[in-house]
């Protein structure tokens, strides 16, 4: 029988920013991070669809736990919405991006598309040089984890530009 996975979150005071989202099921094993665009519905008791990718792929690469951090730490679960509010960073973002790439064996960028808007992606580049992706899109994007085959192999990611 398997150890349960014990589940952890940092969000802003008034809610609206999740900074960071943990799991852990295997407290002998190194941490694996992915860099989403931005937090949707999860939190530390409840997973969503890209969670749950997120965490095969990790158990699959012989982690025991998986800290997700996003370019973007505003809660929505349409993305569009980001373009609508003042401050869809958040205060403290980078703070936990980098903490992602110095407390974790691996670093994964899977934030798709949208790490394009307000040059978001470009701007963090330097948080992240060793970042790896499931490969990139069409604009040189890091592909999202919901939209690679569950065989995906890693790549060295290198922002466009």
């Amino acid at each position: 029988m398997s150890a349960p996975v014990k589940g952890r979150a940092g969000f802003s005071r008034c809610g609206r920013y999740r900074y960071w989202l943990r799991r852990e099921w295997d407290d002998t094993l190194p941490q694996c991070a992915f860099i989403g665009l931005n937090p949707s519905t999860a939190d530390a008791q409840t997973d969503d669809p890209t969670l749950r990718r997120c965490m095969g792929f990790a158990q699959q690469w012989g982690y025991g736990s998986l800290l997700l951090v996003n370019l973007f730490s505003f809660r929505a679960t349409d993305p569009a919405a980001l373009s609508a509010v003042s401050d869809p960073v958040g205060p403290g973002a980078n703070r936990w991006l980098r903490r992602a790439g110095t407390e974790s064996q691996l670093l994964v960028a899977a934030w798709g598309n949208g790490g394009q808007l307000y040059e978001r992606a470009s701007n963090v580049a330097y948080l992240i040089e060793h970042a790896q992706c499931l490969g990139v899109t069409a604009q040189g994007m890091p592909r999202h984890p919901l939209y690679c085959p569950k065989r995906a192999r890693l790549i060295p990611y290198q922002p466009p530009g």
